[in-house]
C-alpha cells in the first residue's frame, strides 16, 4: 500500500447498526421505479462509504429509496475518500469485535480493497475483495427542497399502527401499496388493501402550507421508517413544493431517507366511504384491561394463520374462538358493556385473521359490525381523534341476517 491510498476508520458498532438498518431496503418491482430486468429481486447494491473532515457516512440506494447513516468524526472514526463496499464485504466487516475499529483501505496497485478487523484475542483479520464498479452503485437523488414538518414520536407511532393494513402482498397492485399522507381533517394517515382499511390522525402541531395534496409513501420507505431509529424519535419531514420533484425526505438523528411518492388515488376515496359506513348499532366498548387481555391472547396463539371468530352473547359478553369444530380450540370469554341503546338482536358472528384483529385493537377499542359495499360483514372500530379501521369478515353473511358464519367451518375470502 502507498501512503496516498485512502484509509477509512469505521467503528464496528456503527457498521452493525447500519447493516441492520440497510437490510430493510430491498430491490423489488414497484410502481415508482420498477427494477431493471437485469436486476434480480432481493439483490443488494453496494454500500457507498464516504469519509470527510466531519465524519463517516454510509449510503445505500435500492432503485426507489436512498438511505444514509452518519457518524461524527472521533478518534475511532475518520478518514478521507470514497469507497464502495459490497454487501458481503459489509457482513465480513461486522465480524470485528464490538468496540473496535474497522479499517477500510483501497490498494491502488493491486486494484483491491482491504478490510482490517480487530479481534478479541488481540489479533487482526485481513479480508481483501475487488470493489464493484462505480456504475453498480445507485446515484444519490437530488434532495427535496420544500416545506419542513416536525413529526413527533406519536406521529411515527401512528405510521406503525396503520402499516399493518397496507397491501404488503401486492405492492404494485391497484391499491398502490403504501401509506397515504392526507391533509384531510388536519392531517391523517390512510392504508388499505381492499379487504381492510385504517385511518389515523397524523397529530401534527400545525398543518404546513405546502401540505395541500395527498400522496402515498411506498412500502419500501415505510419498511425503513419502522426501524427503531426512525420510529422512536421525532422526525423532520421535508415535503416537496408545488412543481418540484415528487420526493419526500425523513431525517431522524443521523439517519436520512429520501423516497419518491405516488398519487393518493383510491385510498382517500375508500377512506371516506369506509367512514360513512361506520355502524351506529351494536357498539361494544373494550376498556384498557380487556383490550390488553385480548391482545395478549391473540399474540400467544400457536397458529397465527387460522382465523378467529367473534361472537356476541347475552349480557354483553364477547367470545373469541380459534379452531372451533376442529377438536382442540382456543377460547377467550370477555365481559363488557354495550354502549348506548342495546339492540334486541345480537350482532352477527365475524371471522377474522388474528393479525388483522390485533392491528385493529391497537387503533381503537370501540368495536362494531357493519356491511361494506360488497355486502360483506366487517368489523368496524373507532378511536379517539378520528382514528378508524374496518376489516371485512372472512365468513359469508347469512342471507337472512343470521350469524354470519359458514356452516361447514370453512371461510370465504
Amino acid at each position: 500500500m502507498n501512503r496516498s491510498d485512502p484509509i477509512l476508520r469505521i467503528p464496528a458498532d456503527f457498521l452493525r447498526e447500519a447493516r441492520r438498518l440497510f437490510g430493510r431496503l430491498r430491490v423489488v418491482s414497484s410502481p415508482v421505479a420498477p427494477a431493471a430486468p437485469s436486476v434480480v429481486a432481493g439483490a443488494r447494491f453496494p454500500v457507498e462509504v464516504r469519509g470527510a473532515f466531519d465524519g463517516i457516512s454510509l449510503a445505500l440506494g435500492d432503485g426507489d429509496c436512498w438511505l444514509e447513516s452518519f457518524r461524527h468524526a472521533t478518534g475511532e472514526a475518520g478518514g478521507h475518500g470514497r469507497l464502495l463496499l459490497p454487501w458481503q464485504a459489509l457482513a465480513d466487516a461486522c465480524r470485528a469485535d464490538p468496540g473496535t475499529t474497522v479499517e477500510l483501505a483501497a490498494c491502488r496497485q493491486k486494484a483491491a480493497t482491504l478490510l482490517r478487523l480487530r479481534l478479541r484475542h488481540g489479533g487482526t483479520l485481513r479480508v481483501s475483495f475487488h470493489p464493484p464498479a462505480a456504475r453498480q452503485a445507485m446515484p444519490p437523488p437530488a434532495l427535496p427542497d420544500g416545506e419542513l414538518v416536525h413529526l413527533p414520536a406519536r406521529s411515527m407511532e401512528a405510521i406503525a399502527a396503520v402499516a399493518s393494513f397496507a397491501d404488503w402482498e401486492n405492492p404494485a397492485g391497484p391499491w398502490q401499496g403504501g401509506i397515504c399522507f392526507s391533509p384531510a381533517g388536519g392531517g391523517c394517515l390512510i392504508a388499505g388493501n381492499g379487504r381492510r382499511l385504517a385511518r389515523m390522525p397524523l397529530q401534527l402541531p400545525e398543518l404546513p402550507p405546502g401540505f395541500d395534496s395527498a400522496f402515498v409513501l411506498p412500502l419500501g420507505a415505510v419498511r425503513v421508517l419502522l426501524h427503531p431509529d426512525f420510529l422512536g424519535y421525532e422526525n423532520q419531514l421535508t415535503l416537496p413544493r408545488c412543481g418540484a420533484a415528487a420526493r419526500v425526505m425523513f431525517r431522524a438523528w443521523d439517519h436520512l431517507l429520501v423516497s419518491p411518492v405516488l398519487a393518493a388515488g383510491r385510498l382517500e376515496d375508500e377512506s371516506r366511504l369506509g367512514e360513512a359506513g361506520t355502524p351506529t348499532g351494536y357498539p361494544w366498548l373494550l376498556d384498557a384491561l380487556r383490550r390488553a387481555q385480548l391482545l395478549d391472547w391473540l399474540r400467544a396463539l400457536r397458529d397465527p394463520h387460522t382465523p378467529v371468530s367473534l361472537a356476541w352473547r347475552d349480557g354483553g359478553r364477547l367470545t373469541v374462538v380459534q379452531g372451533e369444530g376442529r377438536g382442540r380450540a382456543a377460547r377467550l370469554n370477555l365481559s363488557g358493556a354495550f354502549r348506548g341503546e342495546r339492540s334486541a338482536v345480537l350482532p352477527p358472528r365475524l371471522l377474522l385473521p388474528p393479525r388483522d384483529l390485533a392491528a385493529a385493537l391497537q387503533i381503537a377499542g370501540s368495536l362494531g359490525v357493519a356491511t361494506d359495499r360488497g355486502g360483506r360483514l366487517s368489523l368496524s372500530c373507532r378511536g379517539s381523534g378520528g382514528a378508524f379501521c374496518q376489516i371485512a369478515s372472512l365468513a359469508a353473511a347469512a342471507a337472512c341476517g343470521g350469524a354470519g358464519r359458514d356452516p361447514g367451518g370453512r371461510h370465504a375470502a
